[in-house]
């Protein structure tokens, strides 16, 4: 026999079964943190990928990066931030194997077009579904060059959520509404300037001029650079300062090194949650370059950096040159190897006295 209550709750079962299902793609999150992963559409768990990068690499290396991958696909993240997460995987890869490696960037590039959560507009009955806006910026690393996140194919097309704004703003209204077409730029790894995979340069005429373009600096072909035909190419530079503005200037100093500060490695256990001991620049914010246990990693970013984005002067970059040469003869995987490439730039430093570790925390025998 029904009762009044059971009536009720049959009444209350139809009209749930009659509401319609918003089937996006998403994590579930609440004030822009995520509270647990779930289906994101149906048929659908939990991005595969972030499992995919859990499993990748050994140690506690891929366990961070893989907590970390949540957060930037979340709503209200930066709209770079998820490109910026599939850059630290690659730069994370590069102390690994080459079979890991290999991987690692595999997986930087899925992760770097998995969909972003993206909150219906609930002031439209029915709401709207909209799009995630794209990140404005050259990825660090040109494996990622053209990439850009998924999103939903029941979107509304013209329509996208900025999270910097909280509103919906419309296709066309402003540039992150169309994926990032600028070319790469400084400090995308390479000193491509003119990448000729980055698919927003196919056919554009504004390149014709480029002769004189100060995103050229390290341009061969660079002939606007007033009194230096050099300025910049480390292929003619290389150990030839003959005749050149900078010849003599080793002399005097150890360089000027733009907006950034003068280089510095340090050697530690724990460095990003790792057991292993691994090596880091001391100061993030000039070098954004993440741990490492082959210093050659770390080096090779920083002087790079140096050329990139720092506007550093010759003799820095010959500087950190010899700073990269004197790390790697001194003993590999010890803090000597630090302290030699900190010595070359006049800084003094005793991480040798550090025990080095595998990647089980235990002590590196001879």
């Amino acid at each position: 026999m029904f009762t009044k209550a059971s009536i009720g709750f049959v009444a209350l079962s139809i009209f749930a079964a009659m509401q319609p299902v918003v089937a996006r793609e998403r994590i579930l999150e609440r004030d822009n943190r995520a509270v647990y992963l779930h289906p994101r559409r149906f048929g659908q768990e939990q991005p595969a990928v972030l499992q995919k990068l859990r499993d990748a690499c050994p140690g506690q290396v891929c366990g961070v990066l893989a907590g970390q991958a949540v957060t930037p696909l979340l709503a209200a993240q930066p709209e770079c931030s998820q490109q910026d997460l599939a850059d630290s995987i690659i730069d994370a890869s590069k102390q690994f194997d080459a079979a890991t490696q290999a991987k690692m960037i595999a997986i930087a590039k899925e992760y770097r077009q998995a969909e972003k959560n993206t909150p219906p507009d609930f002031s439209t009955n029915p709401p709207t579904a909209r799009n995630s806006v794209f990140c404005q910026k050259a990825p660090k690393n040109p494996e990622l060059n053209g990439l850009v996140q998924a999103q939903d194919p029941a979107n509304n097309p013209n329509l996208f959520f900025d999270p910097a704004k909280g509103a919906t703003v419309q296709k066309g209204s402003q540039a992150n509404t169309a994926p990032f077409r600028g070319g790469a730029k400084a400090g995308n790894g390479n000193g491509n300037a003119g990448n000729n995979g980055n698919n927003g340069n196919a056919g554009n005429n504004g390149n014709k001029g480029n002769a004189g373009n100060n995103g050229n600096t390290g341009n061969n072909g660079n002939k606007g650079n007033n009194g230096n035909a050099n300025a910049g190419n480390n292929n003619n530079n290389a150990g030839n300062n003959a005749g050149n503005n900078n010849a003599g200037n080793n002399k005097g100093g150890i360089g000027n090194f733009g907006k950034c500060s003068v280089p510095r490695i340090e050697f530690a256990a724990g460095i990003d949650g790792r057991r292993e001991t691994s090596f880091q620049p001391s100061d993030k914010a000039s070098f954004t370059q993440g741990s490492a246990q082959n210093i050659d990693i770390i080096t090779r970013a920083m002087c790079d950096q140096l050329v990139n984005t720092c506007g550093a002067d010759q003799t820095a970059k010959d500087t950190c040159a010899k700073a990269k040469a004197a790390a790697s003869a001194a003993p590999v995987k010890t803090g000597a190897q630090a302290d030699a490439f900190n010595k070359v730039f006049g800084i003094n430093t005793n991480f040798a006295k550090v025990t080095p570790l595998d990647n089980q925390g235990r002590p590196v025998v001879g």
